[in-house]
């Protein structure tokens, strides 16, 4: 919901639905200019609301059968990014919501970062993606004896994350 923020007064409500159609937006929405970019992750899928009206201005449904996404779009240099428990990364314009590429991973996506030109994702291993085509670049902790247990944070050239056995920190090249 939208609220005026001198009086509190409730301006506009968006309901993501009851039932057979419930959805469920479980990370805070991304804002660019006029629209709040937000992950489904009942619904499978991400879609934007005029944050001004309250009405979805376009929706993008993912692979059917899987959960949506876990975290919220980034958007950098007008490119919005999203890596989904439905086995894809994304990138598509924020504006349209018209997907530019996708890539299959080998598992659900629980996290990822935007670090520069890469895209790294947790699918309970590491995968690094160019941030331009999608192509996937390296992967990192593909047996059981380590996985990644943690969200990334970024930090200037570096991303950090953490594993069941240790703190890794990856250049961003």
């Amino acid at each position: 919901m939208a609220l005026d923020r001198n009086t509190g007064r409730v301006l506009w409500r968006y309901s993501t639905g009851t039932g057979e159609q419930r959805r469920n937006v479980v990370a805070g929405p991304t804002v660019e200019g006029r629209l709040l970019l937000a992950s489904d992750h009942f619904g499978n899928g991400f879609f934007s609301v005029d944050r001004f009206t309250g009405q979805e201005v376009w929706r993008v449904e993912g692979q059917p059968g899987f959960f949506g996404p876990d975290e919220s779009p980034v958007v950098v240099e007008g490119i919005a990014y999203l890596a989904s428990n439905d086995l894809q990364v994304y990138a598509f314009e924020p504006q349209t919501g018209r997907v530019l590429w996708k890539t299959r991973t080998e598992a659900s996506n629980r996290a990822f970062a935007v670090c520069r030109n890469r895209i790294f994702t947790n699918d309970h291993f590491l995968a690094m993606l160019d941030r331009a085509s999608g192509k996937i670049l390296a992967t990192k902790f593909d047996s059981s004896a380590e996985f990644l247990t943690s969200g990334f944070a970024v930090h200037e050239d570096r991303v950090f994350v953490v594993g069941n056995k240790a703190a890794y920190a990856f250049r961003c090249a």
